[in-house]
Formats: structure tokens, C-alpha cells, sequence
């Protein structure tokens, strides 16, 4: 009898508990373009992204085991269903678009995305407290629109 009490002791310790996880955006810079369409050469731009995770685990306050935390970028405002090939900053004055995209890379290789049509999301094991994460942007070369401001809205998802 005493084998079976403890036994079932160590699967209580062995299971998870009521750890519970809470993940919010803390702040999104954004991109900080610079394009010359007479010089007609690519631009790039980097900015940051911070989540901070928190949750009461075991025994109460902030605690408990890591949490993924994924982050997936929709396509934007401007672009069709899916942020492939291109995103589009467009001019509310003109309609003009100009392609765009984020990266997960700073060699520009992987789109980020929702995961779909060739994009890739950003994951990160995080016991709780605060990360970042790196948006590489690009404007492709060549591209000739009327000088004046170009923008879009990318909305980011968290789960975790």
C-alpha cells in the first residue's frame, strides 16, 4: 500500500500544474524606410519588436515552466490574401503602391508571414519575462512611383 501512495505522490508532483501564461506585444517599431525612386535602388530597414511574458505557477507569482510563444504577421493592408510575392505601401493621395516585404532574415530569404504560401512565423521558448525580435524589411530596386509618403498596417498575432 505504501508503494502505491507514493507512487501516485510522484505522478502528482510529475504532472503540470495550474501554470497559466499571459503574452502581450510591449512595443512594435516601425519600419523606417528610405526609398529614391530616381535612384531607383533597394531599400532596407530593420526594427524591433518586444513581447513580455508573464503567469502564476507553481506556488503563486510569476513562475512555472516555459512557454512557445509564436508570432505570425498578416499579409497588410494593401496586399492581396497572402504577403507573397510582395506586401504593398501605398499612397492615399495617388494610389500608388510600392512592394515591400518583412523578413525573418537579414539576408532577406524567408518572407515573415502566417505560415502559409511560403512564409515562415517567429517562435521562441520563453520562460517568462521579455524578448525581442528582429523585422528585416525590403523595398525592391527599380520601382518608379511619385515621391510622397507610403504607407501599410501589418497586424501581428501572438500564440502561445
Amino acid at each position: 500500500m505504501r508503494r502505491h501512495l507514493a507512487l501516485c505522490a510522484l505522478l502528482l508532483l510529475a504532472l503540470p500544474g495550474t501554470a497559466s501564461a499571459s503574452c502581450s506585444f510591449r512595443s512594435i517599431e516601425s519600419l523606417p524606410f528610405a526609398y529614391d525612386p530616381i535612384g531607383g535602388a533597394a531599400a532596407t530597414a530593420a526594427a524591433t519588436m518586444t513581447v513580455t511574458c508573464s503567469g502564476s505557477g507553481y506556488g503563486g507569482g510569476y513562475g512555472g515552466g516555459p512557454t512557445d510563444v509564436t508570432v505570425s504577421l498578416d499579409a497588410g493592408t494593401h496586399a492581396g490574401p497572402s504577403a507573397t510575392p510582395w506586401r504593398k505601401l501605398a499612397n492615399p493621395l495617388n494610389g500608388q503602391t510600392l512592394n515591400y516585404n518583412v523578413y525573418v532574415d537579414p539576408a532577406h530569404a524567408t518572407v515573415w508571414g502566417d505560415g502559409t504560401s511560403g512564409t515562415a512565423t517567429q517562435s521562441h521558448a520563453q520562460t517568462f519575462g521579455t524578448f525581442s525580435l528582429t523585422l528585416y524589411g525590403l523595398i525592391p530596386a527599380g520601382q518608379s512611383v511619385a515621391a510622397g509618403s507610403y504607407s501599410d498596417t501589418i497586424t501581428a498575432t501572438l500564440t502561445f
